[in-house]
């Protein structure tokens, strides 16, 4: 029987949630596994040695940790133990770079490990994180990213989460995190990776809130599971009953409003899933590229152009990340405004509509050190598009314009991420080079009427509906 969730209404509803910022995300153990970290077992491996007992011979890790406390009057190695497992720093997957990239604000968690604060170290994104009630005192309210370490962190072993009397004072320690965990479990749609479902806490929280709503969960949440499949020389009969076994417990998990989706390889199906979501909610972002020096003689045709995209794109619903080029940035930001003004869109702020890209133009970098910084800069931003737009593209050096190098590099990052590639030849400069170099990739895209347009027609009003007619056929 087919009792799980589909990929494609998971992605469409989850994406939707993201859009919404109604999405939270529960990372397990997995997660961590998949990236290089020991599990339980590997941990406590010698702690069980030390009391006579064999790690492997265990299932139930907690009372594990308890007997050792009971027995050396203290829980020092086990300190030590997590101290040494958990704080080497481990390179994160590209689950945990994609996760990043989603801007989902919270996250909670049952590992000990730095992993979803390394990614947003790496990324240059501001979070604080919040381990048990007294921590809630110290939080500042201001960082967008909230990581909730449930079960504590690597940097204070002692107070981690992981005897058996450790989680009999969990829910009387952790009474108010669990009273957010639990309101936001009623307002937003949970995505579950690397959980086992195993910690009766979490467990508790959906019992009780299912029973509130009188049997109806409050909201739907999903989780990912690896689907079981027969192992090498494993017979028919044992084979079955896990098969059986994984789909009770995933209809269970339905009654709590948890619907799992099934995958062949976790750690290579759950990236694609992610990416998919990724370009669903990019999809009406639009990075405009491009820069018109003061002396183009067809400056103030360009600028008109440029105010005149951005407030289409803006009524339009699309949000437009920009380098802010030189006079084509300032276009920009004066189409924008100009459709802000409007009391039709009165309810559009401008910080949600733009976003631009800070260039460094003033540092001290030596030349491979800008390089380096500008590239770095570039992805990020056009890491959250799904459409790249670029006008005319050119600069001025000494006495001659000349195509400018950053736009070519937007262009060949944008191309490489999949972006769909807009350039309106007709301005001339990169846009013009670019739309050549695109003409031989002989695609059905590129072959289109439409995109042989982008070099036939100057007036605005023309440009505009071409662009439109792209969007339509190709997004």
């Amino acid at each position: 029987m087919d009792v799980s969730c589909t990929k494609e209404e998971f992605i469409r509803d989850f994406s939707k949630q993201i859009q919404n910022k109604s999405a939270s995300l529960f990372i397990g153990s997995g997660l961590s596994r998949a990236a290089g970290y020991v599990d339980w077992k590997g941990m406590l491996k010698e702690v069980a040695e030390d009391i006579g007992l064999n790690v492997d011979k265990e299932h139930d890790l907690i009372s594990l940790a308890e007997y050792y406390v009971n027995s050396k009057k203290n829980r020092s190695k086990i300190d030590m133990a997590l101290s040494q497992f958990f704080s080497k720093k481990i390179e994160p997957t590209e689950t945990h770079r994609i996760l990043a990239s989603l801007h989902i604000t919270n996250y909670w968690t049952t590992n000990y490990d730095k992993l979803l604060e390394h990614t947003f170290e790496e990324l240059n994104m501001t979070y604080s994180f919040l381990t048990n009630d007294q921590s809630l005192k110290k939080y500042i309210n201001g960082n967008e990213i909230i990581i909730h370490k449930l079960h504590g962190d690597v940097d204070t072993p002692n107070e981690a989460v992981i005897t058996k009397t450790d989680y009999d004072e969990f829910a009387y320690k952790h009474e108010i995190l669990l009273s957010k965990l639990k309101g936001e479990m009623c307002t937003n749609t949970f995505l579950f990776l690397g959980y086992s479902f195993s910690d009766t806490d979490i467990n508790h929280i959906l019992t009780r809130i299912k029973l509130f709503y009188k049997g109806q969960p409050a909201r739907n949440h999903y989780c990912i599971q690896e689907i079981v499949k027969q192992k090498e020389n494993e017979p028919k009969e044992e084979f079955e009953y896990r098969k059986r076994k994984q789909d009770h417990h995933i209809l269970d998990l339905q009654n709590y409003g948890v619907h799992t989706v099934l995958v062949e390889d976790y750690n290579q199906d759950i990236p694609k899933i992610l990416n998919e979501i990724k370009k669903r909610i990019n999809a009406n972002n639009v990075f405009i590229s491009g820069a018109c020096d003061d002396t183009n003689e067809n400056l103030n045709e360009y600028v008109d152009l440029t105010k005149n995209l951005a407030s289409w794109l803006i009524k339009k619903d699309y949000k437009i990340y920009t380098g802010y080029g030189q006079n084509i940035g300032s276009a920009i930001i004066s189409g924008v405004y100009d459709v802000l003004q409007n009391k039709h869109y009165y309810l559009k702020k401008f910080s949600d509509q733009v976003v631009i890209l800070p260039f460094p133009y003033k540092s001290k970098f030596s030349e491979k050190e800008k390089k380096e910084v500008y590239e770095k800069l570039r992805k990020d931003y056009i890491s959250n598009t799904q459409i790249f737009i670029i006008i005319n593209g050119t600069k001025k050096y000494y006495a001659k314009q000349i195509i400018s190098s950053g736009a070519i590099d937007e262009f060949e990052i944008a191309n490489k991420l999949g972006c769909l590639i807009i350039p309106i030849a007709v301005t001339g400069g990169a846009a013009y080079e670019i739309w050549e170099k695109m003409k031989e990739f002989n695609t059905q895209y590129t072959n289109s009427t439409e995109f042989n347009s982008l070099i036939e027609h100057k007036d605005c009003k023309t440009i505009l509906k071409n662009i439109d007619n792209i969007l339509k056929k190709y997004m």
